[in-house]
């Protein structure tokens, strides 16, 4: 994505932000909430601008690593996946931002703040869909991706676990998916959290034990 257009999404961002805070008659409201969704600390209205804030952050961070590796030749190949992948994430805090802002500004009233869980599971759930079909298109890089030791020696192993990474996450992104629907069937928050990490450990432990027994299954 062109770097303008960028800077203009997360600059809007902000300034759509402070715009509703200021008009907002609320000064204090929750700024921290418990895994049943209820308040459990509350602070300045302000607060909220940190999401936004960070999402700015995240893009300048992302231009200046985009300047950097274009002048190295061994990660040049991950630019136009790069430009894919960092957006998408910048997107995702954007999004998680406003459904904090909204909720924290609407709290006690018709939101029900219980299904916030679920909603974030879901909202990770998708973004790693998303990114997890890029996988396979990494070249071998030593700042994003499955980078081991053992993979990052060898470009067979590391070709062959991020085809495995891809198909990993896919299937672990529809899994959180479907978690966050059936334990707010459920309402069962903790259930959510559990799975949460169980999902994730899993999305990282298959590709690195997968790994590791296929560059000793090469090298011997």
């Amino acid at each position: 994505m062109k770097k303008t257009v960028m800077w203009v999404i997360a600059i809007l961002n902000l300034l759509c932000s402070i715009i509703i805070l200021a008009k907002s008659p609320l000064n204090i409201i929750p700024i921290h909430f418990g895994i049943d969704g209820q308040a459990d600390s509350f602070g300045s209205k302000w607060v909220c601008l940190l999401m936004p804030i960070f999402a700015i952050i995240l893009t300048l961070a992302y231009h200046i690593y985009i300047s950097y590796i274009k002048k190295k030749n061994s990660e040049n190949n991950n630019i136009k996946v790069l430009n894919i992948l960092i957006p998408c994430i910048i997107f995702f805090f954007i999004l998680i931002g406003w459904i904090i802002t909204a909720i924290s500004l609407n709290y006690g009233t018709s939101i029900n703040t219980a299904y916030m869980p679920y909603a974030i599971i879901a909202l990770i759930g998708i973004l790693m869909i998303i990114l997890s079909n890029f996988m396979g298109k990494l070249k071998p890089n030593y700042t994003i991706g499955v980078r081991l030791s053992w993979t990052l020696r060898d470009e067979t192993v590391w070709k062959k676990t991020h085809r495995i990474s891809g198909i990993v996450g896919v299937i672990c992104g529809i899994a959180m998916v479907i978690s966050g629907i059936i334990t707010m069937l459920l309402n069962s928050p903790v259930a959510c959290m559990i799975l949460l990490f169980v999902i994730l450990a899993v999305e990282l432990t298959v590709p690195t034990i997968y790994s590791y027994k296929l560059y000793h299954k090469i090298h011997g």
